[in-house]
């Protein structure tokens, strides 16, 4: 076994004769010893009890490398730097966790509350006094039962999984533990899109006549007309963040301000939204200063904004939705989708795209109303060959005062069965036909130039024949040429009745 000490010498542990699965454990607690020696802590529980296990010939090895200490007083050896025997067992869940949340100052008020309900959860599931070298793989899945037993949707299940997972990995880099029984639990949030509901303008405005002061209007306006984040973005704006003038709004962004280049944003400032201001600014005289906050001091204090915000939703006659303020902020992007480019509305909104796309958008009523409304406004149009350049449709309708073809479109059915290069490609791509009736004239736009054809009620072309055509030109033969053209022909040529 060979390793360097933290004199960077190389030294050598002979093992002699043993069996490979001996080697290869007194190979790993070996390598225990050296990191605890080289990080001048003990080794863990575990290393020390196989040191005290260990025969007299193996340990007498590892005091001549330095890896154990020999304490005259107890005839015993001692892995580590200290002088000693401190174990993993003394370090427990309640006391590191403790230390990590007092450590990380780099951390938002809110950052830290939702620290404090990790720590809660892994001291009621663990208990405060459990050695953190005893959590294993199976007890990290545990963990997550015991917080879905708690009736936590699983977007909060991730999360807080995701925290533990942190805490351990300090641990892991600290090396307290050899492993990080979290390392394969699933900590990605995905969307919930049964949680997602469209804020109609409707409903907004009825909540917004609801509200009892101008504060709560305006906190309404902002979410759904402006997209903030609610609370964080509405407590951190100020009158200097408003541009009556040039109409933009600068929205300051807590939650991203650590990422370079995304500590605020500049939206336009929505005229649906600059009355809300100007009542704010006619509360605090007409003038403010450009430090002062648009929302008094006390607001950012309040701890109950969503159980006030659905008491007014209720006052206005609506149904309390899911998350309420989120919702308001989806809908706003969803609204300006449709209207605008994705990258302009992720940068009003703060958000990237690939989230916008998994959180953010919906599909609303007016999509499937539009949908609807498309198609029904494309029965009415007579296609041709400019607006439906794909697929050979043929129809022949017949009707007690005329007899007629109905010639919907005649192209080809996508560029892929299409003949390359082919001067017989361009003549059919470029053929406009409408509906004909008996002796009317079609034109034919071939490559010397329109062509005027007559057109008569026998020119149609069977089911049969349509497939046959089909059939050839997928395969991109001789032979659906020559369908094409015997088809151009039938076209071109009188037919008699």
């Amino acid at each position: 076994m060979r390793f360097t000490d933290t004199e960077k010498h190389r030294r050598i542990v002979a093992l002699g004769d043993v069996h490979k699965s001996d080697a290869e454990l007194i190979r790993l607690h070996i390598r225990a010893l050296n990191v605890a020696k080289h990080a001048g802590r003990p080794a863990p529980a575990d290393v020390q009890s196989w040191i005290e296990s260990i025969g007299g010939s193996l340990r007498r090895k590892l005091e001549a490398v330095g890896l154990v200490q020999h304490d005259p007083r107890t005839g015993s050896a001692k892995g580590g730097s200290d002088t000693t025997i401190q174990t993993a067992a003394g370090v427990s869940i309640g006391a590191f966790v403790d230390a990590y949340i007092a450590e990380r100052d780099d951390v938002k008020p809110g950052t830290r509350e939702i620290y404090e309900q990790i720590r809660r959860n892994l001291i009621e599931h663990f208990g405060a006094d459990r050695p953190l070298e005893s959590v294993t793989s199976g007890a990290a899945e545990d963990f997550v039962r015991y917080l879905r037993r708690q009736g936590l949707a699983e977007a909060t299940i991730r999360r807080r999984t995701g925290l533990a997972k942190q805490v351990f990995a300090k641990a892991f880099n600290d090396e307290k533990i050899h492993r990080n029984p979290f390392q394969k639990s699933k900590t990605k949030v995905r969307a919930n899109k049964t949680r997602s509901h469209m804020v109609s303008n409707e409903v907004i405005e009825a909540v917004i006549e609801a509200c009892p002061n101008a504060e709560w209007r305006l906190l309404w306006a902002l979410a759904r007309y402006a997209g903030c984040r609610i609370p964080s973005e509405a407590w951190a704006l100020k009158w200097k963040h408003v541009d009556f003038k040039w109409k933009r709004l600068t929205i300051p962004s807590p939650k991203t301000e650590h990422h370079e280049g995304r500590a605020e944003r500049v939206t336009p400032l929505w005229g649906i939204l600059e009355p809300f201001l100007s009542d704010m600014l006619h509360l605090a005289g007409g003038k403010a200063k450009p430090e002062t906050p648009i929302f008094p001091v006390q607001w950012a204090n309040r701890s109950n904004m969503r159980t006030q915000a659905l008491k007014i939703i209720r006052y206005a006659g609506a149904k309390p939705w899911p998350k309420p303020f989120q919702n308001c902020r989806s809908s706003r992007q969803t609204e300006l989708a449709d209207k605008f480019p994705e990258h302009v509305v992720c940068a009003w909104l703060g958000n990237s795209q690939s989230v916008g796309r998994e959180h953010y958008l919906q599909v609303t009523d007016e999509h499937f109303a539009m949908a609807l409304a498309t198609e029904a406004r494309t029965k009415n149009v007579t296609p041709s060959a400019e607006n439906n350049p794909i697929g050979l449709h043929l129809r022949n309708l017949r009707s007690e005062e005329n007899h007629y073809t109905d010639v919907s479109s005649c192209g080809v059915r996508g560029k892929a069965l299409a003949p390359k290069d082919s001067n017989l490609d361009k003549q059919i791509q470029s053929l406009s036909c409408y509906r004909y009736t008996r002796g009317q004239t079609l034109e034919f736009k071939s490559s010397r130039g329109p062509r005027p054809v007559k057109a008569c009620a026998g020119a149609t072309f069977g089911a049969s024949a349509i497939m046959r055509w089909r059939t050839a030109t997928a395969a991109r033969t001789s032979r659906g040429r020559r369908w094409w053209a015997a088809m151009l022909e039938r076209v071109r040529r009188p037919c008699r009745r």
